[in-house]
Order: structure tokens, then sequence, then C-alpha cells
């Protein structure tokens, strides 16, 4: 819900959400209260939010979305408490975020292994679960985003060049200082739509938290591997894929007073190669759970049918080595 302050308060408006979770019987949601003006937005937030750990995500928001909600079984989260003061701006062509919080990290209370003491190396965990553990701790959060272009190869698919750089640093019990950039380029020829898309990032810490490492194969990145195949605290990722549009369903369908986006049905053909490493530390935090390095550079074919612009797809991959099998895969944003 959000709420326009109106004439007691002008340019200021309240957003509050919430829900709960039946099976892990837990309540969580948040408020935000910020200032409008012309060209920032400047306000603060408290929340209890499932922040997803994936790496190198499609869309441009920083917290969970849509595609969580209908995909969770391709998402990892920590259940993070989060209280800060922030400052961006308002829809343009360059897109700027700041913000500094105090925040907390706690493991997700189901489908999780116990995670044994952070400072023990003692014996590995070998488990199954359905989500990935996170070290536990409080601790003082800095992020800094500028993206040129940020429509550009997110969830509107919007043509053109888009750039982005990051810088995100944690103090306290849990400490990294991370750092991602980016580019994406989207070209339409005739019913061809061409999409490349590169990122990178580098995370630095004595004792890194696992859900601050980078981590590559799901649907969006690498798909055809196991979930998760690659980690590190280093990591690199290239995709490149080319769509055409069938000159059928081009048109936008009306149902009753409303009206449906064009299906626009889209046969695309990607090829992605990916890439993580760790340091000595990492490796040995790694490898109390199982994960393993990419050891080189590996690559995914993937090919799927898409709707509404790409937005929605379906299809199958697989990976681009000596006996590897398809899987199926679908998306919600544009992959490429």
């Amino acid at each position: 819900m959000t709420y326009d302050l109106g004439n007691s308060a002008p340019a200021m408006m309240l957003r509050v959400h919430g829900g709960y979770a039946w099976q892990e019987k837990q309540v969580r949601g948040g408020a935000e209260v910020f200032h409008r003006g012309s060209r920032w937005e400047i306000g603060t937030r408290a929340e209890r939010q499932l922040a997803h750990t994936n790496d190198f995500t499609g869309t441009t928001e920083l917290e969970p979305a849509v595609p969580p909600v209908f995909g969770a079984e391709q998402y990892d989260y920590v259940d993070r408490r989060i209280g800060s003061i922030f400052a961006r701006t308002t829809p343009a062509w360059i897109a700027a975020r700041f913000e500094i919080a105090r925040a907390g990290d706690r493991n997700v209370t189901r489908n999780v292994v116990p995670l044994a003491n952070p400072d023990s190396l003692v014996e590995p965990i070998n488990a199954s679960r359905l989500n990935r553990p996170a070290f536990e701790g409080d601790f003082w959060l800095a992020r800094a985003t500028l993206h040129r272009n940020p429509s550009a190869g997110g969830i509107s698919l919007q043509p053109g060049l888009g750039l982005r750089i990051s810088w995100e640093g944690a103090i306290g019990d849990l400490e990294w200082q991370r750092v991602e950039a980016g580019a994406s380029l989207r070209r339409m020829i005739g019913r061809f739509t061409i999409s490349g898309r590169a990122d990178a990032g580098i995370v630095f810490s004595d004792s890194l938290p696992p859900q601050a490492m980078f981590e590559l194969g799901t649907v969006a990145d690498l798909p055809g591997f196991e979930h998760k195949a690659f980690t590190g605290d280093r990591a690199a990722l290239g995709r490149l894929g080319v769509m055409y549009t069938l000159p059928i369903f081009n048109a936008p369908i009306r149902m009753g007073s409303l009206w449906v986006p064009a299906p626009a049905p889209a046969p695309s053909v990607a090829i992605q190669v990916g890439w993580t490493d760790a340091t000595d530390e990492t490796l040995s935090i790694m490898q109390r759970f199982g994960w393993l390095t990419s050891d080189g550079a590996r690559a995914a074919l993937d090919l799927r049918m898409r709707f509404f612009g790409g937005s929605v797809s379906i299809g199958a991959a697989r990976p681009l080595d000596r006996g590897g099998e398809w899987r199926f895969v679908w998306g919600l944003v544009g992959g490429i």
C-alpha cells in the first residue's frame, strides 16, 4: 500500500507491505517513508525481508520482486532485518541509488540445514537442502549503484546500451567489500532481436559469508547446470542471444475492458559462458558445504520459446561439456 500524505506533507509518501509464511510461521514486511523531489527521492525504511542471494539477475531491483514469488526453487534466501536511510534518482537516463543501513542476517528457519560455528573448519557439512545456509550476525551496510539507461536489458526489455557499476560494504559481525560491473546491449533488426550482456564482480573478506559469495547455475545464468553449481569470490558471466519474433499474435488482445499485451511468440537461441574462482580463505569455507569453483570457463546452450517481447519463456538448456544433459528451463524476465 502506498499513501500520499498530500497537503499535510507535500511530496511525502508512505509505502507499507507485509505477509505471513504459514509453514515457517513468520511475519515479514516493512514500511518506507520518502520525499519525492523533481530528481531525487530521499527516505528511510525498516523491513524484515527474504533477501535473495542470486547474482547477475535480469531485473534492476535490489530486493526480491515478482520472479521469486513464482520461481521460489530457483532462488536462495536469507532472513534479513534492515533499517536504512537512502537516496535514489527518480526515473532518468542515469539512475543512482545510495543507502546506509543497520542490518542483521539470519538463516531461513524452514528448509535449511542448521549452520555450524562459522569459525569451525573441522568437518564439512554434506546434506541436501532447499535453501543455502548463511552466516548469522549484525552489521552496518552501505551500498552505491550507478546505472546508465537502466531499462535496457531489464524487465522492460527496452533496446539500447545499459551500463552498471555497484559497490557494497559490510562491517560488524559479518564483513565484506563487493564490487560489480556490467553492460547490456539490445538491438532490433526487423523481426530479429540481438541481445548481449556481460557481468563481473569480486568480493573481499577474511571470512566471507556464504550469502555474499558469487553463485552461477540458475535459469538466468548458466542454465542447464546443477543449481548453483559454481561458487566463488570472483565471477564473470557473458551472454549472447538471438530471438526471432514470429509474424503471428503481434497485436494486443482485448478482453472486455482489459487489454492484454501481444503474446508475440519468438524462438530464441543463446550461449552463456561463466567463470568463478576463489581465494584459499574462501575455498576453506566452501569446502564445508561441498561447493566448487568452475575450474575454468563453462558454457551452456539455451533454446527457448519466448512470449511478450521475450519476458516470459520456456525451453531447454544444456551444458556444452561432454556428456551434458538437457534440462527444462523457464523465465519471467529476459534472461539475456
